[in-house]
């Protein structure tokens, strides 16, 4: 739960107030606690009565911001923190390339944050090709372009994108639900912007 507690911080510091947040606990054998000093915020708390896996924790989560009437939904990992201004630059993206229906942002390694993890990638049968895995973050890896994969650790989707093609699937407990909705994206020739 610290990593829980230290995201949530990162999001409640960001440079915009205009955002909700959603926390799956999915069945955690200690139940999550809201910390006091962030009751009042614009936190919310949904507890599993089972583990419902990766997916199905992420599908609580998307129908709550779907009854919530959002434009776009951010599903992040607990142990993810954004740059504080992650949502001014979604804001401008959203309004750059309104054709695209997901987008993936790059993401650097927790422990060493000038290696990248994820700079977009193209999901194939045997064996998918993240870009970027492994290198040094520089101004190449900031060049927005269409990608064909998603990361579930920092997953951005229109809520309209949700609409049409559903919500994740349930049956990947855990892993590839990412892949499986980027080529369902990719099946109606919407477009992912890395």
């Amino acid at each position: 739960t610290s990593d829980t507690v230290e995201c949530l911080q990162a999001l409640l510091s960001l440079d915009s107030s205009d955002f909700r947040v959603i926390v799956v606990d999915n069945a955690s054998k200690e139940p999550f606690e809201l910390p006091q000093r962030m009751r009042a915020s614009n936190v919310e708390v949904i507890r599993n009565d089972t583990n419902v896996g990766f997916a199905g924790g992420m599908i609580v989560g998307l129908r709550r911001a779907l009854e919530m009437d959002a434009r776009i939904v951010v599903c992040l990992n607990n142990d993810t923190l954004l740059d504080p201004g992650f949502l001014h630059e979604l804001a401008r993206i959203d309004r750059a390339y309104p054709s695209f229906a997901a987008f993936a942002p790059k993401e650097l390694d927790f422990n060493e944050p000038g290696r990248i993890v994820f700079a977009g990638g193209e999901v194939r049968l045997v064996r998918s090709v993240i870009h970027g895995l492994g290198h040094a973050d520089d101004e190449a890896a900031d060049m927005a372009e269409e990608t064909h994969m998603l990361s579930g650790a920092c997953l951005i989707l229109r809520a309209e994108t949700l609409r049409k093609l559903g919500l994740l699937e349930p049956m990947y407990f855990f892993g590839y639900e990412d892949r499986e909705y980027a080529l369902r994206i990719g099946r109606i020739t919407r477009k992912i912007l890395y």
